[in-house]
């Protein structure tokens, strides 16, 4: 039992995922601030629970999401809009550099 967040570090995990699924662009820090905890600490619940840096992590959700909303359908700037993307280009950009899938194509699968 972790005294700091007042459950265990799969309590954080859990935690941190679902709040990086209701906002994918949150900063580590704020974060850290929502879950009462320090950022070193989130950043090690995240590798122990995943194998993954915080940042890697944040950005495997934001991909996720990003394939999702595109098959639904949504335009690249309404997909880039939810993700906290300061525009569509840097998020095509994001998309095609992750997968080697142009956005628009996402759209049409």
């Amino acid at each position: 039992m972790d005294l700091i967040t007042g459950g265990s570090s799969s309590k954080l995990f859990y935690r941190i995922d679902l709040e990086l699924s209701k906002n994918p662009g949150i900063r580590l820090t704020d974060l850290a601030r929502i879950a009462y905890t320090n950022r070193h600490y989130i950043q090690r619940a995240v590798h122990d629970a995943v194998g993954l840096t915080f940042r890697d992590f944040k950005k495997q959700k934001r991909l996720q999401r990003a394939i999702t909303l595109l098959r639904r359908g949504l335009l690249v700037k309404q997909a880039a809009e939810q993700l906290h993307y300061r525009s569509a280009d840097a998020f095509s950009r994001f998309v095609k550099a992750e997968t080697g899938i142009t956005s628009h194509s996402f759209r049409c699968l």
